[in-house]
């Protein structure tokens, strides 16, 4: 009976280290997965970029050529620093998505405008870091650009209890009218929206942030357009 019991003990521990270096063996894999994912841009992003720059150079606009050469710097310089972070600040997200939404107001002469909120007081805190970009990237592209009228994007951090909102509007023409694998995640997705669905899943697995992506169309009889609600927890 003792020698059954020390051996039951024996086969408990060893059991239990199994399981727990399994557990971080699988913890250290999602890890290098999410530092894979941070360190990828969308090679679409850079193409537009220097076509922008490109062209501006082309018609003679030093003007322009030089905002552009200015924008596409500091996104990038700003894309390559954030990367290496697993979380930043608001505020620095925000810096980001202007740098990025005047590269593509450039590309579409100015076709659309935008405004972003922060509420007073959660500038600084932190939050995953580069998730909001694909979704305003997917706001103008499938949302504002070619549109009969003046494009509009409004870009909200508030936050509600414990979770920071964040609701990316457009006034185009509704979900109803865009596909909707762009939106979700499926066979054709967009890179960057693929990659941060990936990327919600894989901080939800390792608990480090729930995030929560809901769409709603605001198609009324004075307004049209796309509703993407971010809840971070």
């Amino acid at each position: 009976m003792f020698i059954l019991s020390i051996a039951f003990i024996l086969s408990l521990l060893l059991l239990s280290y199994l399981y727990f270096r399994n557990s971080i063996l699988k913890k250290q894999v999602l890890d290098f997965q999410l530092l894979a994912m941070h360190s990828q841009m969308n090679p679409h992003l850079v193409f537009n970029s220097l076509n922008i720059i490109k062209h501006f150079v082309y018609i003679n606009n030093n003007k322009k050529a030089d905002f552009a050469i200015d924008c596409f710097s500091i996104f990038l310089r700003r894309f390559l620093e954030y990367s290496s972070k697993q979380e930043i600040q608001i505020i620095d997200e925000v810096k980001l998505l202007e740098t990025y939404i005047n590269l593509e107001k450039l590309r579409s002469n100015d076709s659309f405008d935008y405004e972003i909120k922060i509420v007073n007081g959660i500038q600084n805190i932190f939050i995953p870091n580069l998730i909001i970009q694909p979704y305003v990237e997917n706001a103008i592209k499938h949302g504002v650009l070619n549109l009969e009228y003046p494009g509009k994007i409004e870009i909200n951090f508030i936050k509600d209890k414990r979770e920071i909102v964040c609701t990316i509007r457009d006034n185009g023409k509704g979900y109803e009218n865009k596909c909707p694998s762009n939106l979700n995640v499926g066979k054709h997705e967009p890179k960057g929206l693929l990659l941060v669905s990936k990327k919600i899943l894989i901080l939800k697995k390792l608990k480090k942030a729930k995030v929560e992506v809901m769409v709603k169309d605001l198609k009324t009889q004075n307004r049209s357009g796309t509703e993407i609600c971010l809840k971070i927890s």
